[in-house]
Formats: C-alpha cells, structure tokens, sequence
C-alpha cells in the first residue's frame, strides 16, 4: 500500500502458517476477528505465532539487524534487489535525529508489544548469515534488512515489509516467517508531537511503521477491518497521525495470541498486586477509566457491586442501583460502574453477577 499523505506508511506482508499472503482488508475474510473487537490474528485457535503454536501461551522470541550485503532469497527477487542497507538508513536516521536513535526506535516498538503480552524479546543478536528468506536462514528469528526496492513493484510503494510467524517454529522452522524489509529509498523520521497528534512531515515515522510490522511479524496480527487509532489498521485515516501507542484493541489480540503479561492475570496493564479489581480489565489499557473507585474503597468500581459498604452485594445494593439507575448519573456510591459517566444497562450487567455471588471483587487490596 502507498503511503498516505503525511506519516506511517502502510503495505504489509503476513505468512499464515507456511503460505505467504499478501495482507490486505481482504484477508479479513480468511481470518479470525473476536466479536465486537477490531482485531484479527493470522489463524484461528492455533499456529501463526512464535514456540506453541496453540493461542494464548508464551513465547520467547530472538531479534536483529542482517549484516550489511545480506541478499535475499530468489522468491524476493520481483519486489528487492542488491544486498541489504541496515547501515546507510540508520547513518541517515541518526544524522538527522541523533546518534543512537535509529536502533532506539527500533527498540522501544519491540518494547511496547512485550510490555501487553507473554511474549518476551532477545536482541539485538548476531545475524545467522544467508539470504533472506533462503532455507535454514532463521536465525535469529526476526531479521531486519534494508532493500532498494525494484522499480513499479509493490515494494517500491511501501515502507516496509513484514512477515507473520511459521505457526509452528519447534518443529518446522521457516526462513521467511518473522522478517521485516525496510525499503531504504522511502524518508524515515521521527514525527514531532504527541500521541494522535497529525504528522506534519513527509514521510514514514518509524517508531510507528515498526511497531505496525511486528504486529504482523511478532505478534501474529492482520490488518482489522476498521478502527482508526489501531495500530494494525491500515485503512481510510490510518497513517496520518502520530501512533506509538496501542490501542485496547491491538492489546487484545497480543494477548489472545500470547495471553496476558506474567503477573497481570486480567491483562490490563496492572500488577495483580496492585490491582483493584483482579478478573476483569480496568487498567490503562483498557479503557480511560484506569482504576476507577467512586467509593475509594480499593475495589474498582467494574467489580464492585456493594454500594451501601456492609461488605455484600445483597438487595439493599439493588434497591440502591435502581435510584440512580433512574437518574441516570451515579450518586456517589459507585452505581456507574464502567466508567462511561451513565448508570444504564451496561452498569447492571456489571452488577449482576457479583449480586449473585453475593460478595465485590475480588482486588489485591
């Protein structure tokens, strides 16, 4: 896909299992989306994705640069040519940005998908050698290259390529699966602003454009088929604005392929230790409501169905939520429970099923 106007650019590669595809909104209908979620991940249930190839178990993945001149395999031939210029586009990038801040970036998009999600990320390494793409050329597991790209090919219209995981890496290791290719002639830059802010330059952010590539290469992820803001869109209004950070939708498809980071069983982004409401997400990123607790009795308000503070959630909480469900705005006790500033249907559902235990929580405090 060609770049949009200003910022990230867009064309992607994704490998299911060991077919290659070329990712487009298209794909969606081959994939698996969640209901009522925009993300979608390369194969239902299992494969696509880094050690186990079962969803929702860890993995630990290795990473690096290929040595300068690293060629790639003959199947790559339509799109690249020449050996690769890892070198020339981080002198570029760290001439205008800074000594350091190529592989920084590069760095920090690894970092962000390992912070949401079992997956855990070793590198830089020293690259294995070989083409890429080329049979036995799989080490480490993701390589990043460089490329001149061939004139009128896709390639030439992109910022990068990436490739999804083999699907199953213990037992059928695949050369291909995991890498990423930078296409060297396109301009790089590091976006001035803000989160979300429009991007002024021209040109591929490349904190953005990496963090996009791993989701496919990393993560197992396909391009949604809408969802501005999502870091794996790539439609109408995608590339536009600065996009370091992952939307709650890109972190659930991470931890549906991965499952939640160690210690943070509800995988929202708070330790269980310090979580106020321990089985379901209500951390930063899961929503703007991070923690909420109307009724500063260290239990998030999600999980908390006693209103009246005798410890229970018995009729008299039920009595209570009525008068304000018929107001419509919580009273101070708690009543909206999602957050959203309205005590309506959704806050009952909440309700309802600690009103049948009988108890709120549970929270780490």
């Amino acid at each position: 896909m060609a770049p949009t106007g200003n910022g990230q650019i867009g064309a992607s590669v994704a490998r299911a299992a060991r077919g290659l595809l070329h990712v487009s909104s298209a794909m969606a209908m081959l994939a698996v989306a969640t209901a009522a979620a925009a993300f979608v991940t390369i194969a239902v249930d299992a494969g696509s994705k880094w050690d186990d190839r079962n969803h929702g178990t860890p993995a630990v993945v290795t990473w690096g640069f290929v040595t300068d001149g690293t060629t790639v395999d003959a199947s790559l031939a339509g799109d690249m040519t020449g050996g690769s210029q890892i070198s020339q586009m981080r002198a570029t990038y760290d001439a205008q940005y800074g000594a350091g801040a190529y592989d920084a970036a590069i760095a920090r998009a690894f970092d962000t998908w390992a912070e949401v999600a079992d997956i855990q990320f070793v590198g830089p390494v020293p690259d294995g050698g070989g083409p890429m793409g080329t049979p036995g050329s799989n080490d480490p597991d993701i390589r990043i290259g460089a490329f001149q790209p061939v004139p009128g090919s896709g390639f030439s219209f992109a910022g990068a390529f990436g490739f999804g995981p083999p699907g199953d890496d213990l037992n059928f290791p695949d050369a291909l699966a995991g890498d990423v290719f930078f296409n060297v002639v396109q301009p790089f830059l590091e976006a001035s602003g803000a989160e979300d802010d429009l991007i002024a330059e021209i040109g591929n952010d490349l904190e953005n454009l990496t963090l996009h590539e791993l989701g496919h290469a990393a993560i197992g992820l396909l391009h949604p088929p809408f969802g501005p803001g999502i870091v794996m869109y790539v439609g109408i209004d995608c590339c536009d604005r600065i996009n370091r950070e992952l939307d709650p939708d890109d972190i659930a498809g991470a931890q549906t392929v991965y499952g939640p980071p160690p210690g943070d069983s509800d995988g929202d982004g708070v330790a269980d230790t310090a979580d106020n409401c321990l089985d379901l997400p209500n951390g930063p990123w899961a929503g703007p409501h991070d923690q909420l607790d109307t009724d500063t009795d260290g239990i998030g308000n999600l999980c908390d169905c006693d209103f009246d503070g005798d410890g229970f959630c018995s009729i008299g909480d039920f009595n209570a939520f009525l008068v304000d469900f018929v107001t419509g705005s919580d009273g101070g006790s708690g009543t909206d429970m999602d957050g959203d500033g309205f005590v309506a249907i959704s806050d009952f559902n909440q309700f309802l099923p600690g009103f049948v235990a009988g108890v709120p929580g549970p929270a780490a405090l």
